[in-house]
């Protein structure tokens, strides 16, 4: 409770009243899913974020060198990391986001800024401490952006499907047989009948 008469969300040492939820809290939910790749190249199907949002980017300082060294997990795992802990945050806000393997990218209303920032910080703090991996951070408003006269645009996505695919043992690959220690097991990809 922050003055003991509404419910509110703790991180840190920042609060933030969760009993209004305003618009821009809305923005993400509200936007229409597709479910074809043919809507990816559709421009009508993308809106341009709020403008008092922030976008934040995240990446793992030389992880193409951590990877060569047999790191990848722990790279994946920074990265991956940013999303959960700005997920668990903020449970009750949905919110455009992006895993890049050594990073992520998400965006969020700036009301969030102060738990977003903390939330970055305490996360780079853990894999430095933990991993020994350097997590870059940038957060931006989307009105520095647009004062750039560049935009930001968003969609949302249910699992795109493709046609359901089985997959089959088929023979040997030819020249080899059975029983050489290069023998390899082919399969091949066939729609559900």
């Amino acid at each position: 409770m922050v003055d003991g008469s509404e419910p509110a969300f703790e991180v840190g040492r920042f609060q933030r009243r969760v009993d209004q939820e305003g618009e821009d809290d809305r923005f993400y939910q509200a936007l229409v899913p597709f479910d074809t790749f043919d809507d990816v190249l559709r421009r009508d199907r993308y809106r341009p974020l709020p403008h008092d949002w922030t976008i934040a980017v995240t990446d793992v300082s030389h992880s193409t060198e951590a990877i060569e060294q047999g790191r990848y997990r722990e790279v994946n795992t920074v990265g991956a990391a940013v999303l959960a802990a700005v997920s668990n945050a903020l449970p009750d806000l949905q919110f455009p986001s992006t895993f890049g393997g050594d990073g992520a990218s998400f965006a969020a209303p700036s009301a969030y800024s102060s738990i977003t920032k903390d939330t970055l910080a305490k996360t780079a703090a853990w894999a430095e401490d933990a991993l020994g991996l350097t997590l870059r951070i940038a957060v931006i408003p989307i009105a520095d952006i647009r004062a750039q006269h560049l935009d930001v645009l968003v969609a949302v996505s249910r699992p795109l499907r493709t046609s359901p695919t089985r997959c089959l043992p088929v023979e040997d690959s030819p020249g080899q047989s059975a029983n050489s220690s290069k023998a390899t097991t082919a399969f091949r990809a066939r729609p559900w009948e």
